[in-house]
Parts: C-alpha cells; sequence; structure tokens
C-alpha cells in the first residue's frame, strides 16, 4: 500500500467532484487504482502500490476552464508535495517536451510562443523557490499554469499551420473523412442542410434496438431511406456502431440471454451479418463495434465483450469483405480504470485486437469532451495531441468520434447520465464549444494518422447521446461550431 500527499493552498481552483475524480498514472498514462480523500487543506491518495507515478487533477484555470493537469512522476515522500507548485511543474514540462520533439522535426516556432513561455518559466522558478510560503508559491504557481497553457496553444497553433501547409503542398484537398451521426430518424430541412454543407460523409448507426425488436424480425425501412438519401446527395455512408452495449443500442429480449453466452453469440453475429449483407456495396466504412472496452449495460467479463467484437468483426468481413472495418474504444484516457477492477486499458484493447490479425482496417477513439462520468474529462490540445500519438503508434488509421457540449444545464433528451463539467466562470457555452471544436479539429486534421473526424451528434432538438453535444440546438438553431467546421471543411478537405 502506498501513499501521496499534498499541501492544497487554492481549493478554490478545485472542481466540485474533484477529489473522487483525481487518479494516478504509470509512464504509459494508465489510471491506477487510488482511493482519494481530502483532510482539512490535505489532499491523499490511498494506492495500492509505491511506484512513483504522475497525479492527475481537475483543475480550475482563469481563461481556460476547468482542465485535467498533470504532475512529473512523483515518488513517495513524508513531507507533502505543494499541490499547486507540481501541477505547474507538470504543466510546464510537458509543454517543453513537446516543443523540443516538434523542433526537432523542424517546427519553427514563433516569437510570439517564445514570449510567453518566457513568461510561464520565470512564474514557475518563483513559485518552486517560495515554497516555504505555501499562499504565495500557490499564487505564483497558478499563474504559471495560466501561462503555461497560453503558451501551449500558440505551440499547437504553430506545429497546426505548418504541417496543414505541408500536407497541402502534397495535396490540395485532404482525403480525411468528415462525418456527422445522423442517428435513425428523417432528417428535417435544417439538420438536412446542416449536413450537406459541412459534411462528406455521414453515420448510419443500424441500433440493434431499432432494427430487431423480436428475435429474427428486423425493421429496415427507415434505414433504407437514409442510405438512399446519403447515397442521392454525394456523402459517403459510416454504419455503427452495429454493436455496444449500453440500454439505448441493446433490444429488449436480449437481456434473456445475459447468462447464456453461446446464445447471446449467435445472436451478434446473425444480426451483425444481416445487416453487412442487406447494405453491402453502400456503406464505405463499418464501425462493427463501439464502446465495447468498457463495461455497459449487461454483465460481461472483459474476455465475453472482447469475443464479441470478434464475433461482430468475422460477421462483416464474412458479408462485405472489401469494405473497410473498425472498432472504437471509448473514454480513451481511461480515467474509469482508477475506481474499477478491470485488466484491460482501452490502448490494451484496442492492441489486442491489432495483434489478433482479424483484418481491422482501423481504431476509431470516442472522446464525448468535457462530461462526466461516461465521458472524457477537459484537456489541453497537448494531452489530446499525446492521446493521438499514443493510439498511432498501434499502427492502423485512426479515426476520432468527438462531441463537446455547449451548455452546462440539465438536456432533456441526452440519453446518456453524464453531465458537462463546469460551473459559473467555466461553464460551457455555444462560443466554448465552438473554440474548442475549431482547435481540435485542425489538430486532427494535422495527424496524417487521423483518417476521419466524426461529429457524433447533429441536433440537440432530437434524442442524442452526450448533452447539448449537437451542432444545431434544441430549436434546431445552427451553434458557432458548425460554422467552424464549414469552414475547416471548405479550406481543406474534399
Amino acid at each position: 500500500m502506498g501513499q501521496l500527499r499534498f499541501l492544497v493552498s487554492r481549493p478554490d481552483r478545485l472542481p466540485n467532484s474533484a477529489v473522487e475524480r483525481i487518479y494516478s498514472a504509470a509512464y504509459e498514462g494508465i489510471p491506477l487504482r487510488s482511493q482519494n480523500r481530502q483532510s482539512h487543506s490535505t489532499l491523499i491518495l490511498d494506492r495500492d502500490t509505491d511506484d512513483s507515478v504522475a497525479v492527475f487533477v481537475p483543475w480550475r484555470v482563469a481563461g481556460h476552464g476547468e482542465l485535467v493537469l498533470s504532475t512529473t512522476s512523483l515518488m513517495e515522500r513524508e513531507v507533502p508535495y505543494h499541490l499547486e507548485v507540481e501541477l505547474a511543474r507538470g504543466t510546464l514540462s510537458r509543454l517543453r517536451n513537446q516543443q523540443a520533439a516538434w523542433e526537432l522535426a523542424g517546427l519553427d516556432v514563433s516569437e510570439e510562443f517564445r514570449a510567453q513561455y518566457t513568461l510561464a518559466s520565470a512564474s514557475f522558478c518563483q513559485a518552486a523557490t517560495c515554497q516555504s510560503n505555501p499562499a504565495e508559491a500557490a499564487d505564483k504557481a497558478v499563474k504559471s499554469i495560466g501561462q503555461t497553457l497560453d503558451a501551449s496553444e500558440l505551440l499547437v497553433r504553430d506545429y497546426t499551420r505548418q504541417v496543414l501547409a505541408a500536407r497541402h503542398q502534397q495535396t490540395a484537398k485532404l482525403p480525411t473523412l468528415l462525418a456527422c451521426n445522423v442517428e435513425e430518424q428523417p432528417l428535417d430541412d435544417a439538420s438536412a442542410a446542416a449536413l450537406l454543407s459541412t459534411f462528406n460523409a455521414a453515420v448510419i448507426p443500424f441500433s440493434w434496438r431499432d432494427i430487431e425488436t423480436n428475435p429474427g424480425q428486423r425493421h429496415w425501412t427507415m434505414h433504407d431511406k437514409q442510405v438512399q438519401w446519403c447515397r442521392g446527395h454525394g456523402l459517403r455512408v459510416c454504419s455503427g456502431p452495429l454493436l455496444a452495449f449500453d440500454a439505448a443500442h441493446l433490444p429488449d429480449w436480449i437481456y434473456l440471454w445475459e447468462g447464456d453466452f453461446e446464445n447471446l453469440h449467435s445472436y451478434v453475429f446473425k444480426y451483425v451479418q444481416a445487416v453487412a449483407r442487406r447494405y453491402a456495396g453502400s456503406v464505405q466504412v463499418w464501425h462493427c463495434s463501439g464502446a465495447t472496452n468498457v463495461p455497459g449495460a449487461m454483465r460481461l467479463t472483459e474476455e465475453q465483450r472482447l469475443r464479441l467484437t470478434v464475433a461482430a468483426i468475422d460477421a462483416v468481413k464474412a458479408a462485405d469483405a472489401s469494405a473497410p472495418v473498425i472498432v472504437s474504444c471509448d473514454q480513451p484516457w481511461g480515467e474509469f480504470l482508477h475506481n474499477q477492477d478491470l485488466d484491460l486499458s482501452p490502448l490494451h484493447f484496442a492492441d489486442a485486437l491489432v495483434r489478433a490479425d482479424l483484418g481491422l482496417s482501423g481504431i476509431a477513439l470516442e472522446i464525448n469532451f468535457g462530461c462526466w462520468p461516461g465521458g472524457s474529462q477537459p484537456r489541453d490540445l497537448l494531452e489530446f495531441n499525446e492521446l493521438i500519438e499514443r493510439f498511432a503508434v498501434l499502427g492502423l488509421p485512426l479515426l476520432v468520434l468527438l462531441t463537446v457540449p455547449s451548455a452546462s444545464g440539465p438536456d432533456p433528451k441526452a440519453r446518456s447520465q453524464a453531465k458537462p463539467v463546469g460551473d459559473g466562470d467555466e461553464a460551457w457555452t455555444p462560443e466554448r464549444q465552438d473554440d474548442r471544436a475549431r482547435r481540435m479539429v485542425s489538430l486532427l486534421l494535422a495527424k496524417p494518422a487521423v483518417h476521419g473526424i466524426i461529429w457524433n451528434e447533429l441536433s440537440d432538438a432530437k434524442p442524442h447521446g452526450y448533452p447539448h453535444g449537437g451542432l444545431l440546438d434544441a430549436q434546431d438553431r445552427p451553434k458557432p461550431a458548425l460554422a467552424s467546421l464549414t469552414k475547416i471543411r471548405h479550406e481543406h478537405l474534399t
């Protein structure tokens, strides 16, 4: 049993429920199990190991909202660490490391970045050298964190601009897929106009719950119309996920087979194969399974979820051998691991499928940004970049399924129980959604490993997955993020 302790001088910077969302991670960034508690001004992490780890902490940053920041690797010691100073150290260290890596690869950083970096470094030095006065050190560290994140955004801006310019020297328009989930309902005029002006592809979920309401009785009318509409308007069609273990996708009758895995396996294979056979030649990308790396509405072991994922892949390959096949990992940072007894991180789950040589064409990362629990806590762009690079090591093309909230209040039409994190000055707004979406999508386009970007929700006016994640609001009016994505599409994509 190990323990890490931190002195917290600025508890106002810790958001609501921050203590339960804090986690530690080793070198690979995979969260480790811990029990977190706060005693007066001391934060305590009780762990199963005494190894050195980095600690990831939700933190309020003026001008940036709530973000998960991390320390450098810390060993156990008797004297508590100063949390603010260690978060400032970790944030600045990540920036230094990424700057060095990108400059080594040929990046020309701007003078604006260098000036901001100098300010951040000076503030951190002041914080680190006055820790005998915790309040003063905390104030200097908080200042350094804000300055470092400002510098990080400038560095990512320099990287994105230069890499996109280099990519456009090879091709006028990038072949990257930019798609949106159209759900399983007719598109009204507003939704259709938004889709056609912004995206070069559409995602049709083919939800098992909607198609097979009773065993063997399948209903195709709505899905036939969706496929025909997309193809008639020149949109490439992506499917799925065909298999997902959340209540919104599973038919009610399938729970009868929860304790009979062999029959469950048979039903999964038959359903996925039926969809693939019907739409073979009409679907350009088959998304076989989604979020099967996390526990769902059925009581299944990790091995069983892996086996059912393989069954879905095999069923599609048997019905449409030529079309690309992908699977997706939900919550790819793996925050859920710190309080759940699971063996496989999202990266290890994906790696197991890749090593099995099943004929996968790509791996998708589902990032429901800024939502908790069940989504991904918000992070800065350097952490986002590091996640993409980590999964790119698998050697397959990547797709990113993305949503970002535009409000922090209740959303009665959202199916997920996840809530947007942040309140007060850190609350989500349409403008914050726009800013975050624009920066993230631009960075993804600069990544040659990323072959597709899918916005997971089109409209808040219809039932949808995560709160306030649509590009149209509850009255089907366009949000600012829609215009930004439209501009990105016309500047960079076919």
